[in-house]
């Protein structure tokens, strides 16, 4: 059984708070995902164009899936090696540098396209 269960007496006896709260955030988080998900597809749009789409598209598919794999490897080790308080002052502060980075990105200016006809 989970420590927060044996040690606070209101979590043992109302485990569905802890149930609300997890479908709550859950749900909070899911909403926040799907705008940064529609963010991000509106960025790269703007950014570049038709002939290097992939690219863009590529490159973020790369570093999304780099930070679970990071961001699980780092749960592993520090959560091992210290505090439960530690990790969490360490992963906010990584939130915190990453939305101060994304909040710096320069307006996208719309990339023409060259359309051709079939001809060429």
């Amino acid at each position: 059984m989970p420590v927060a269960y044996k040690e606070h007496g209101f979590l043992k006896d109302h485990a569905w708070v802890i149930y609300v709260v997890i479908m709550l955030t859950a749900a909070i988080n899911g909403w926040g995902a799907s705008l940064v998900w529609n963010g991000q597809g509106s960025y790269i749009t703007k950014c570049c164009s038709h002939e290097n789409h992939g690219l863009y598209n590529g490159i973020l598919w790369i570093g999304g899936t780099s930070a679970f794999i990071t961001g699980n490897l780092m749960a592993a080790f520090l959560v091992t090696e210290f505090s439960n308080t530690l990790f969490y002052i360490i992963m906010t502060g990584l939130c915190v540098a990453s939305t101060f980075y994304f909040m710096c990105l320069p307006t996208p200016h719309k990339v023409s396209d060259e359309h051709h006809d079939g001809g060429e």
